[in-house]
């Protein structure tokens, strides 16, 4: 009896031990941000898993970061509604800001106002004297947006198949001897009756405009002071306006909100009028991209979730895809306005001796939004790696070896030179994943 009784008495104690391992392990995730790795591991560690409000915070974390915005806001309010003693006071405005962001995001513009006046109203009432004054600024920012209406698709009850271009991207030749680099997609839009050719990019946030051309298509400002790319080199004040319509093959797109630069230090390499974005994309919840054949599909029916799962996510609205060098997992931003790719100091950290014997250092010229750079780099003849199952090899490829201050984690940016070795790329942004064949 008493071995029994012992027996029975550590194997509750090994399940205690490994209950307090699920909480630490999770809260260790949550707080590096490392979201695909919380995804991985949540399902099987979410039934040993203590406290009740890290269980909520985990799933509306990933709800979150792989663009299931009902289930986030859902998991956030039932945090607010329970758990608000667990949290403490700068984890509830985080979650508020989130949630009216989200809403925000998806077009739910009074509510996401609302959402943050009725926090601000709360924390007045019961006489706190913690710093809010950022919740007012976005408060202030979301209600000039109240009375727009949504964005919104109308499209066909058949697959939309749209006929593009894949073509070199002309530069000065002092930035590439070659007077080009890379490829980029340009897609045929038609706004009120005129087609124009955007930029199909996954970077991009919105659909953008230059200021020039914002006016000729006639693009209603709501806001004439917005700050672009907040935080990165570059950054710089613009606009934020909506346009009523533009149609992409039968499709019709509604309601877009448009970011609008002025004048840049980017105009004097490449002048760029306009990008359809990710808020276009996300209506459509998939497309599929042949870039041999010069088209782009948006399908009716989404594909199936692949064997191997979900390898894509969006914190803060830029795509990310998943990768496994042997059994590191790699992270790399996945930007199709990116017209050819280049893998940072992340990167370079992890295969150092590597990179180091097999690299040729190097000085490049490059840039983004209102930025123009010279850095240090290594030329390497080739990174491999694989996403899902699908081994990938990209040739001649730039590393940071420098650290910037700048940035996230991400191990490099993936775009044309990705796409471009393959016959038919899928991104669906429903089930969040990227399939290559």
């Amino acid at each position: 009896m008493k071995k029994l009784l012992f027996a029975i008495w550590s194997m509750l104690f090994v399940m205690a031990i490994q209950a307090q391992q699920a909480d630490m392990r999770v809260g260790e995730l949550i707080n590096r941000s490392d979201w695909f790795s919380l995804e991985e591991e949540y399902p099987v560690l979410k039934d040993s898993i203590q406290a009740d409000f890290l269980k909520l915070l985990a799933e509306a974390m990933l709800a979150t970061n792989f663009n299931q915005p009902d289930r986030a806001i859902e998991c956030i309010g039932q945090l607010m509604a329970e758990h608000q003693g667990e949290l403490g006071f700068g984890n509830i405005q985080n979650l508020v800001t989130l949630a009216s962001s989200i809403d925000w995001n998806r077009g739910n513009y009074a509510r996401s106002a609302d959402g943050l006046k009725d926090f601000i109203s709360g924390v007045k009432a019961a006489g706190m004297t913690e710093d809010i004054e950022p919740v007012a600024n976005l408060y202030e920012f979301f209600n000039q947006f109240r009375d727009l209406p949504s964005p919104a698709l109308t499209r066909p009850d058949k697959d939309v198949e749209v006929a593009v271009s894949i073509e070199k991207v002309k530069l000065p030749t002092s930035v590439d001897e070659k007077g080009w680099r890379g490829t980029q997609i340009l897609m045929p839009v038609t706004v009120h009756g005129k087609e124009y050719h955007f930029i199909f990019d996954t970077g991009a946030g919105t659909t953008y405009m230059s200021e020039r051309f914002a006016k000729e298509v006639g693009v209603s400002i709501v806001k004439d002071s917005f700050l672009i790319n907040g935080g990165l080199p570059g950054a710089s004040y613009g606009m934020l306006g909506y346009l009523d319509s533009l149609q992409v093959g039968e499709m019709t797109f509604h309601n877009a909100k448009v970011t609008i630069a002025r004048p840049n230090a980017m105009d004097s390499v490449l002048q760029v009028d306009a990008i359809l974005g990710i808020d276009f994309m996300n209506l459509t919840g998939e497309f599929q991209i042949y870039p041999k054949e010069g088209k782009v599909v948006f399908p009716l029916q989404s594909t199936r979730l692949p064997a191997t799962g979900r390898n894509l996510m969006m914190p803060n609205g830029c795509p990310v895809l998943k990768a496994y060098s042997g059994n590191d997992l790699l992270k790399f931003i996945f930007d199709t306005g990116c017209t050819t790719g280049e893998l940072y100091y992340p990167y370079y950290q992890k295969y150092k001796d590597r990179l180091d014997s097999i690299g040729k250092k190097d000085s490049g010229i490059g840039g983004g939004f209102n930025f123009i750079e010279k850095k240090e780099i290594l030329r390497i003849p080739s990174a491999s790696f694989s996403i899902g199952d699908i081994p990938v090899e990209i040739s001649d490829i730039s590393v940071s070896y420098v650290p910037v201050t700048y940035g996230g984690n991400e191990d490099g940016i993936l775009g044309m030179s990705l796409v471009n070795l393959f016959r038919k790329v899928t991104v669906n942004l429903k089930d969040m994943f990227v399939t290559f064949e």
